[in-house]
């Protein structure tokens, strides 16, 4: 049993689980990506049938406050949610009636639907339905930088984390404040993101 956490998340595995392993649950509100679907039983062998048993090793399967399953489909990197409105995905083969209705956030759930069944087609996640988001590197770094400042970091000493020695020898004080001003944006946007702006990219 499940119970959303404060920041939007519950968590599946305990919270020192690697980062590969662990399986979050966001709150449906926070997530734009979750998929939701009535299962209905359904026969062995049943071209439409899809069987959880088949995706054991990626599968975890958690039962919120309200009663509702949710089951998140993960190999570390890329993952699927869904929230299962009747029914269960846990006990046999199931076909699924999936539940999309407004417009406003339907292009996350249809992208999910997309990978699902090829995840149903392929026994594996479709690497081109996971496109690389080229803003991560500088929310890693942001992330860094607040972490590092949060352990006594000065902005220098996150400059030579962050960037080459030679680069920091070369413009750190030396009358270009270009070098000190990213840092600054970096651990300004590490601040927004811990303190809840992290929820923006789930949407």
């Amino acid at each position: 049993m499940i119970a959303p956490l404060p920041g939007g998340c519950a968590f599946a595995e305990a919270a020192d689980c690697p980062a590969v392993r662990a399986r979050l649950i966001w709150d449906a509100r926070h997530d734009a990506s979750v998929l939701t679907a009535e299962a209905i039983p359904a026969a062995a062998g049943n071209p439409d049938a899809f069987d959880l048993a088949r995706f054991a090793g990626m599968a975890t399967a958690v039962i919120g406050s309200g009663g509702g399953e949710h089951v998140v489909l993960s190999d570390g990197y890329r993952r699927i949610r869904i929230d299962v409105a009747r029914g269960t995905l846990c006990h046999g083969p199931v076909r699924l009636s999936y539940l999309l209705d407004g417009l406003g956030g339907i292009d996350g759930r249809i992208m999910s639907l997309r990978r699902l069944v090829s995840l149903n087609r392929l026994g594996r996640f479709a690497r081109h339905l996971y496109p690389r988001e080229p803003r991560a590197p500088r929310w890693i770094a942001a992330l860094r930088a607040h972490d590092a400042l949060q352990d006594g970091a000065h902005h220098r000493d996150i400059a030579f984390a962050l960037f080459s020695g030679t680069m920091v020898r070369q413009n750190w004080g030396r009358g270009s404040d270009c070098l000190r001003l990213r840092v600054q944006r970096l651990v300004r946007g590490g601040h927004r993101m811990v303190n809840g702006g992290y929820q923006a990219l789930l949407r």
